[in-house]
């Protein structure tokens, strides 16, 4: 930044300057797996300055994923059931292309990913689990374990016995 006159105490005592910075990096776009079809994500934009149907634009997408759609907006739609589990995220190729004839027409690329929510239930690795085991101090010591589809997780249970 350069200054194209010197500042004057005497005229104004007082300046703002806003100082906006930019880049071309875009922020991570995040949507819960558990987000219902026909879900809203993001809006992309495309302008055309052309007249009439010339600057009338369309879009699409040219990726083979399924999972979402496009409308004449620019939304792009929930169009299946997400699952992080199997994808974790998805690049859509997003394609834009005017009324001409031809038509002119230019892409971008959209990144989703997928937040996980807790929609797993833990499974026993075994059904039935039964330990008896003399110690001192008269318990019984079992360790259930499972594994869960999003964690590990134990179960331990002590009990007392009568002598």
């Amino acid at each position: 930044m350069k200054l194209a006159h010197p500042f004057d105490c005497e005229i104004m005592q007082r300046f703002s300057i806003t100082i906006v910075a930019t880049d071309s990096a875009m922020p991570p776009l995040i949507i819960s797996e558990n987000a219902p079809v026909g879900t809203k994500v993001v809006q992309v934009t495309a302008n055309d300055p052309d007249s009439e149907h010339f600057g009338r634009v369309t879009y699409s997408l040219t990726d083979d994923s399924h999972m979402f759609t496009i409308d004449d907006h620019g939304w792009i739609i929930v169009d299946a059931k997400l699952d992080r589990e199997l994808q974790s995220a998805y690049r859509l190729n997003v394609h834009v292309a005017d009324g001409g004839s031809p038509a002119l027409s230019d892409s971008a690329s959209v990144i989703i990913e997928l937040e996980d929510t807790n929609d797993n239930v833990p499974i026993f690795a075994l059904c039935n689990m039964t330990a008896i085991v003399q110690v001192p101090f008269y318990y019984i010591y079992m360790r259930l374990s499972g594994k869960g589809g999003e964690s590990d997780w134990y179960l331990v249970s002590i009990i007392l016995l009568r002598t």
